[in-house]
């Protein structure tokens, strides 16, 4: 038990350590920051939650993650060496195209991440929002933030764009996709059939609403959100076990905006206490979150989508109008990590997840072998795998230098541990007392490169 709490003690203090050079990364990030306002991109960004204090002192966790403003996220993932007792840090640094710390608002979110979106659908475009992230990182809070303010913003000026009284300026759809079934939110316990249409996009026959404001809007938005299948994990006493997808038609001005909350990701320590039912439904979860990845890895690197990609699952037949559009699409992707140490696997999994839709490659790894706060023990190189310059360099730190030249330039350290120790009197001219001097200083550098347990005692 005390040497768990060392390592535990250990992990924090080098976090601790990490975060206190922070300066040397760069200045906090302004509070007016924005990104420039493009509707042809797609843009990753990171939201990193709060710890809660119940997690603190019941289970014990701590902070495992840091942000290096503007969109650099840093996990400190504590590992073990090879012998399984030696603990070391490893920080992989992700680079997004915003990082959103603790601290953030659901305000700076909404303007950063989602905004774009919005004005994008006004012009008669289509914007879609996915919210990706582990269970209990925060993806259902951080949307149910940015429908609140989308509604605002849908809503405002409308009056003045209106062109047809007798078209509704609004109309808002809401369906769940479990598994490959999809299911009406606004017409609580329809199941709905996805039927492909001439132009490539799929249609259920879902129940359209028609808000005239913003709060008849949030009000439907809520109400569709408290109707998704929820269960209780690890992690979240009501993670979603569904994707939800809220469709915005603006009827007048031709945009559409979807909102696509996903389901959690599936912890592997719970699977073993999850019913057979509960393990193909997180292996659907899966299949349909595979098949969505891929379809923005299309989007990425090709800017379109074959009709194949997208017919892989439920869920992005849904979404074909946002993958099947003629023009580039407009996405933003808000990937939601939680801080806790006993969440570090899941979080790096999320983080590489979100790099790769960003197409930015992998993450930038450093490691910290300072174990429980001692040097770590040096690594040596046995002289016989000397090269002839390692040789000549320690020759000319072996005993103020004053073997520099003993030896041919030639010399390599397999040919130097031949040598017994008449060879050296005979290379330092004869000189018994030089040479014994060099043939000791050799026999120590070859002990100092046997391991540990190895050494010999003098």
């Amino acid at each position: 038990m005390e040497d768990i709490l060392s390592v535990v003690a250990f992990c924090k203090f080098q976090s601790k350590l990490y975060r206190s050079r922070l300066d040397t990364f760069g200045a906090p990030v302004e509070r007016g920051f924005s990104l420039p306002e493009d509707d042809g991109e797609m843009r990753v960004f990171l939201r990193k939650r709060p710890i809660f204090e119940s997690e603190i002192e019941q289970r014990g966790d701590y902070d495992v993650t840091t942000q290096l403003p503007p969109a650099t996220a840093v996990v400190h993932n504590c590992l073990f060496q090879a012998d399984l007792k030696t603990p070391f840090i490893q920080h992989l640094a992700f680079d997004y195209d915003h990082a959103f710390d603790e601290h953030a608002s659901g305000e700076q979110v909404y303007r950063v991440a989602a905004q774009r979106l919005v004005s994008g659908a006004i012009r008669g475009g289509v914007g879609t929002l996915f919210m990706f992230g582990q269970t209990g990182s925060g993806k259902t809070y951080t949307m149910t933030s940015i429908q609140a303010r989308t509604a605002l913003d849908l809503f405002r000026g409308a009056e003045d764009w209106t062109c047809d009284a007798a078209t509704p300026w609004l109309t808002v759809r809401y369906v769940e996709l479990r598994g490959n079934r999809c299911f009406d939110l606004l017409a609580p316990g329809q199941e709905l059939r996805l039927r492909e249409q001439g132009d490539g996009t799929y249609d259920a026959g879902s129940m359209e609403l028609v808000p005239d404001s913003p709060e008849e809007l949030c009000a439907a938005m809520d109400m569709a959100q408290s109707r998704r299948a929820t269960s209780a994990t690890e992690a979240n006493s009501v993670s979603s076990r569904s994707h939800a997808v809220c469709i915005l038609d603006l009827c007048q001005l031709g945009g559409q905006l979807v909102l696509v909350d996903c389901a959690g990701s599936e912890w592997r320590k719970d699977s073993m206490y999850h019913s057979k039912e509960r393990q193909q439904e997180g292996a659907e979860i899966n299949t349909s979150l595979h098949a969505l990845k891929e379809c923005m890895r299309y989007l990425a690197n090709q800017q379109k989508v074959p009709s194949h990609v997208y017919r892989a699952s439920s869920l992005t037949k849904v979404l074909a109008s946002a993958f099947a559009s003629s023009a580039r699409p407009c996405l933003s992707v808000i990937c939601t990590a939680s801080p806790c140490a006993s969440d570090t696997e899941h979080t790096i999994a999320t983080l590489r997840m979100g790099m790769s839709l960003a197409g930015r490659g992998g993450e930038r790894e450093e490691k910290d072998m300072n174990v429980m706060g001692r040097e770590p023990e040096q690594v040596y190189v046995h002289p016989k795998q000397w090269t002839p310059e390692e040789v000549v360099e320690w020759l000319s730190m072996v005993d103020g230098g004053q073997f520099k030249g003993s030896v041919p330039q030639n010399f390599t350290g397999a040919m130097l541990v031949r040598c017994p120790e008449a060879r050296f009197v005979q290379l330092c001219g004869g000189s018994q007392q030089r040479g014994r001097i060099l043939y000791n200083s050799l026999r120590q550098e070859m002990d100092r490169a046997k391991p540990k347990g190895m050494r010999s005692s003098r």
